[in-house]
């Protein structure tokens, strides 16, 4: 019992100690100025952080402790004012660059962004000028960071002992925090979208979730004997054709019909071959699991029937359990059927590892644009979408069968320059600004060349 009390006076003496000399106060502090910052990037507004405590002070909290955890990390080092300076520029360069990448897409900033960034997609996004202003920016904190480090003196070490001590401490507070908040919470309406749950989460807490949460956990009752039941359930009632048709499946990545856009009206029809399709075929609104970006969780849902929502907060499945499983799609099943299965895509094919995933979504063959010749790009680098014509016809040549060729296009995608440098075919009226009006007729003249390739593909 001695030695109990022995160690928990040691353990007040240490924090007390600690208070005095302002370390963990500043450690608190930090944590609480963070917070702020990356509420007020994220929802780009200055009193964005000030809304979001008054709104979800459990939540603001929790994310406070996600910083201090990290800021803990200093406590292991003998300069630990350098420790807290580097930890907070990660931080407050993490806010800033998701308050661009929402500038260029509305997404917010996620994990898989780090492993799918490129100098070809920074190129098209931010331009060369950008690229060299990011690396000058790099260089000069790393030798503004080395003089900072020389000039701040060391410190007598914490210990490792009592390092963890102070994670530990966060941990728990950070378990009661959230235990206290969820019975506050607890019929508050779960946010629909990824836009949503950073707005209703705070940023550091969803960010550092799109790293941790991976993977669909297997249902209560999810077993071959329960599947089995509920297909005896099922009524086959479908009789199976003898022929065998070929299929040919575009999704048109940043298409959609503008004039649904009320107080928008054009010089003419922006797109009137997909306005016929819907006057004449099956058509209607379609749900999707994202805007502005995460497109490929769209082609992932369309091919394999399953919903994104039941995988990881942010998660991509090409990017996870894809990469080593397959899975059952439209092309597996048609391939099971006999056809030879081609995907197209006139982007990159290493872009979020199509190359690798096709193959395990039951496709025979993927042509990427680096395997495409006589592809002409528009104003933003993109490649036009008219390149997969021969290619969609050459698939379907080549095989002695019927096939299944799945495409995906990009030409239409942004950003959409605020400039007019060319003489455009279609004006559109109505825009808010100058400003709004060039994009808009950037984007317009952009899917009605895609509009164009949908005619000449039918």
């Amino acid at each position: 019992m001695n030695k109990i009390k022995s160690l928990f006076s040691d353990i007040k003496q240490f924090f007390v100690s600690r208070l005095k000399k302002g370390e963990i106060l500043c450690a608190v502090f930090i944590s609480v100025l963070i917070t702020f910052l990356l509420e007020d990037f994220g929802r780009r507004d200055i009193l964005g952080g000030l809304s979001f405590l008054l709104e979800s002070p459990f939540r603001f909290l929790y994310n406070v402790l996600i910083i201090l955890m990290t800021l803990c990390l200093a406590f292991f080092m003998k300069k630990r004012f350098f420790g807290f300076a580097i930890i907070t520029t990660g931080w407050v360069t993490l806010g800033v660059t998701n308050f661009v990448v929402q500038t260029l897409r509305v997404l917010p900033l996620t994990s898989i962004d780090f492993a799918n960034c490129t100098v070809d997609l920074l190129v098209t996004y931010i331009g060369f000028i950008g690229i060299g202003l990011l690396v000058a920016g790099i260089i000069a904190a790393f030798f503004l960071f080395g003089f900072i480090y020389k000039k701040i003196p060391s410190q007598r070490k914490f210990g490792a002992i009592r390092s963890c001590l102070m994670i530990l401490v966060v941990s728990v507070s950070m378990l009661a925090m959230s235990t206290v908040g969820s019975s506050f919470e607890a019929e508050t309406e779960e946010p629909v979208n990824i836009n949503e749950s950073y707005e209703a989460y705070g940023f550091a807490y969803s960010f550092t979730r799109t790293f941790v949460e991976k993977d669909i956990e297997e249902p209560e009752y999810y077993s071959e004997i329960d599947i089995h039941r509920v297909l005896r359930r099922i009524e086959n009632t479908a009789k199976p054709s003898d022929v065998a048709p070929n299929i040919v499946m575009v999704q048109l990545e940043s298409f959609f019909d503008i004039k649904n856009v009320g107080h928008l009206t054009f010089s003419s029809d922006p797109c009137p071959v997909f306005t016929h399709l819907k006057e004449n075929c099956i058509s209607g609104f379609l749900s999707v699991p994202y805007v502005g970006a995460g497109t490929v969780n769209t082609e992932f849902e369309i091919l394999s029937g399953m919903n994104i929502d039941f995988f990881g907060f942010g998660e991509y499945p090409y990017k996870s359990i894809l990469q080593e499983k397959s899975c059952e799609t439209v092309a597996s099943v048609l391939r099971s059927l006999g056809h030879t299965t081609t995907a197209l895509h006139n982007y990159e094919g290493t872009f979020y590892d199509r190359n690798i995933v096709y193959g395990n979504l039951g496709f025979d063959r993927f042509v990427p644009v680096e395997f495409m010749s006589n592809v002409e790009r528009n104003r933003q680098g993109w490649a036009k979408d008219k390149v997969l014509l021969p290619y969609i016809q050459k698939a379907l040549e080549t095989s002695d069968g019927k096939d299944f060729v799945f495409g995906v296009t990009v030409q239409s995608h942004g950003n959409y320059p605020a400039d007019i440098e060319e003489k455009r075919n279609i004006s559109v009226f109505g825009a808010e600004n100058e400003m709004l009006k060039a994009e808009y007729e950037y984007y317009v003249n952009e899917i009605s060349e895609v509009d164009m390739f949908i005619g000449a593909l039918i």
